[in-house]
């Protein structure tokens, strides 16, 4: 709980000083401090002293908590009003996290190849990804919330996996608390209805929005954050634009297509000075004070776009300048992508299009709703919210803005599957789901921010109705989520008992291999989709050395047709693939089949499983050790 209370202190105590000195709610401040402790960490991390930006954001905690004692002896009528019901909401996120993943372990696929690594390797090395001496394999992922569970591990000092999910909770929760500080002392019974909105929301499109730690769900909120902040701000002052730029700075940072959130965005600011506030430049009388005034009038949208440009040409440039190569070995050419949407030649481009516009009306997205269906749903939602909206140009444009973005977004996904995906991948539509329901989240959300903020006048139809719509969205998922709470601990065991067997080969492999140095190490995992490589690699990555991530774990004939893991070298292929790449090869899982074809390569052919082999270049042999 120590490093729950630390915490705590650095992302509040600059609220306090913010409300004492500037009078601005603690609510509204709490997702400022969460975006301001990434960029710190993220300067400093371009610079190569990640560790730096930790201490920086330690050091302003202090100095305003000094800052903040001192204004609150010259006005201590304020002691009174900073504790407020959704300031308890923010404590108790704090408490209920630590207490439901107290000792919970990773267990999904991408989580080992990317999102739990990474920050495993931060932590160990005080690098990002894209740096060389890094040897992760998504080296181009944009870092924001790998940053922000770097800060809580560094902040533990042990690195301990059940911080993930913690930080990812306390991210995602803190969106919420700028449009519920309305709530009053007294009012426990809407405050017991939003916590409910709060608690039940977040599965309604990602059912494993609490088991897991991929960014898809947070991203979807964020971007649903930035268009609400938009939405109810009276005006471009400058804190509305010091929230909206910082959050667009993280938006753009959580995923590679952040950015094209992040311009949507902008586009809906720009359309909502240039249209909606009518600040054109009339070309027939322009003239230098003109000229001013429009700039001045249009500075909001171009303080905007500068954010955006910036951060994503910040994190390309480098990644220019610290990874050597990156992977194209899936990248379709555009003519092809071309003649495939036209139909003007037969090949599984084709394929991907009719899977792709197949599953917008078949495939059941969200429950029991297709996306067409689930869209429609949230629109008739957002028009009553409109209804009741002052400024409805604004309403008009940001609504319409947002459903014209998704039409975008589902032919820019397209686009990327015929283009950076695998075949095999591409004709499935791997995760889908996961990738099209960023989108959805973020109008879902859109939506129970609004709703949320906006009913304060008439509380029991607006909350109860909300709460009716959440519960309807979620009655496919409810049960297995409630069920889950119940079995906390139960699922606490169940990831430990998953990695426990990983852990004790890596340990064992470790005791052999030694801590003193870095070694090349080849995992063989027969008739496997390969997530046993994954996870010994994320135990293993203390001691691993430029690891290859491209080698199959799974070689010789295939299993079945629908194999396509399985990699058939010849015995001299594989031969070579060892002794000139690897220094050491282990045998997870092997079969009879995989000795025959290969055991002549190794001394003695006395193969088994959890068994590692030496391979001395010297003797020219592959020997057990």
């Amino acid at each position: 709980m120590t490093t729950m209370l630390s915490v705590f202190l650095i992302l509040t105590i600059p609220c306090l000083y913010f409300y004492l000195k500037f009078n601005k709610r603690i609510e509204d401040t709490i997702p400022i401090t969460v975006f301001l402790v990434i960029l710190v960490i993220y300067i400093a991390g371009l610079f190569n002293v990640l560790i730096l930006g930790i201490y920086i954001n330690i050091i302003i905690a202090i100095v305003l908590l000094g800052l903040s004692l001192i204004e609150l002896k010259k006005n201590l009528k304020k002691i009174k009003e900073i504790i407020t019901p959704a300031l308890l909401i923010w404590i108790s996120i704090f408490i209920i996290s630590y207490l439901f993943y107290e000792g919970r372990m990773l267990v999904e696929w991408d989580e080992f190849t990317h999102w739990g690594d990474v920050v495993k390797m931060m932590y160990n090395e005080n690098i990002f990804n894209t740096n060389p001496l890094s040897i992760s394999v998504a080296k181009t992922y944009p870092p924001a919330l790998s940053i922000f569970q770097y800060f809580f591990q560094i902040i533990n000092r042990v690195y301990e996996e059940y911080y993930l999910f913690i930080a990812y909770q306390i991210f995602s929760y803190s969106l919420f608390l700028p449009f519920i500080k309305k709530i009053k002392w007294g009012e426990t019974y809407r405050l017991i209805l939003v916590f409910l909105i709060m608690l039940f929301s977040p599965i309604i499109v990602f059912n494993n929005f609490y088991g897991s730690i991929y960014v898809d769900a947070l991203l979807g909120m964020v971007f649903a954050y930035v268009l609400a902040t938009i939405f109810i701000s009276k005006k471009y002052d400058k804190f509305t634009l010091i929230k909206v730029g910082l959050s667009l700075f993280v938006l753009t940072l959580l995923k590679d297509i952040g950015a094209f959130f992040s311009f949507i965005c902008f586009g809906v600011i720009t359309y909502d000075l240039f249209i909606n506030k009518k600040n054109f430049l009339n070309f027939k009388s322009i003239n230098k004070n003109k000229i001013k005034q429009f700039a001045k009038n249009m500075y909001p949208s171009g303080l905007v776009l500068c954010i955006i440009i910036c951060t994503y040409l910040s994190w390309k440039l480098n990644i220019i300048l610290n990874v050597d190569i990156v992977n194209n070995e899936n990248i379709v050419g555009v003519k092809s992508i071309i003649n495939a949407i036209l139909n003007v030649e037969n090949s599984y481009l084709n394929r991907v299009v009719l899977n792709y516009i197949g599953t917008f009306s078949n495939i059941d997205v969200i429950g029991k709703y297709t996306i067409i269906e689930f869209s429609s749903i949230l629109l008739l939602v957002l028009i009553l919210v409109h209804k009741k909206e002052k400024d409805k140009d604004k309403s008009r444009s940001i609504i319409t803005l947002l459903y014209l973005g998704e039409i975008l977004y589902a032919v820019v996904l397209l686009l990327l599957y015929m283009r950076m995906f695998s075949e095999y991948e591409a004709t499935n539509l791997a995760s889908f789901e996961r990738y099209f329901g960023i989108y959805l989240n973020a109008i879902l959300f859109f939506a129970i921010y609004l709703i949320l903020y906006k009913n304060e006048e008439n509380t029991k139809i607006g909350i109860r109705l909300l709460l009716l719509f959440i519960f309807v969205l979620t009655t496919s998922n409810a049960s297995s989520f409630v069920n889950s709470i119940y079995n906390n601990k139960i699922n606490i065991q169940n990831t430990i008992t998953m990695r426990q067997p990983y852990i004790e080969s890596a340990n064992r492999i470790v005791n052999k291999i030694g801590e003193s140095s870095k070694r090349k190490i080849y995992v063989v995992a027969q008739n496997s989709s390969g997530l046993e490589k994954w996870i010994l690699r994320y135990e293993l990555r203390n001691i691993l050395k430029g690891y290859n991530d491209n080698h199959a774990w799974s070689i010789g004939e295939k299993y079945n047709d629908k194999d396509v893991w399985t990699v058939n070298y010849s015995k001299s292929e594989f031969e070579d693939i060892l002794y000139n790449n690897y220094d050491y090869i282990y045998f997870y899982n092997v079969d009879q089949k995989f000795i025959e074809q290969y055991g002549e390569i190794f001394h003695n052919r006395d193969i088994k499983n959890d068994q590692l082999y030496k391979i001395d270049r010297e003797k020219n042999q592959i020997y057990s050790v």
